[in-house]
């Protein structure tokens, strides 16, 4: 969590990849400018859409990290060699207190996502 948010604080160049599902998007989401809706599902199918340098910088997160993990296996088969996965999921950046955007605006959370 501290690596991307550091990350994402110093505007760093990288592809931010949320792989959870629709109602899922809905409870909020980590803030990046070219955030990426993409589900789990739809990944192998349409990555090539909206990343086409394969040595960029991919951060993939779900709920608890276990479907990004699987995801970035999955870029890495398909030739993707800077992919990672966002240890404990959007829960665990909530519970370390980084802020999530919802249709509140950026809000930090203080009870269990």
């Amino acid at each position: 969590s501290y690596e991307l948010n550091t990350l994402l604080e110093e505007e760093h160049p990288l592809h931010l990849i949320d792989i959870r599902e629709k109602l899922q998007f809905e409870r909020g989401e980590i803030f990046h400018e070219d955030l990426i809706k993409l589900t789990r599902g739809y990944l192998e199918f349409q990555i090539h859409k909206y990343i086409k340098n394969k040595n960029d910088l991919i951060v993939i997160y779900c709920c608890s990290g276990q479907r990004s993990s699987l995801a970035v296996n999955t870029l890495i088969s398909m030739g993707y060699t800077n992919v990672y996965s966002l240890d404990g999921g959007i829960k665990k950046w909530v519970d370390n207190g980084y802020p999530i955007l919802t249709s509140y605006g950026n809000m930090k959370l203080h009870d269990s996502y």
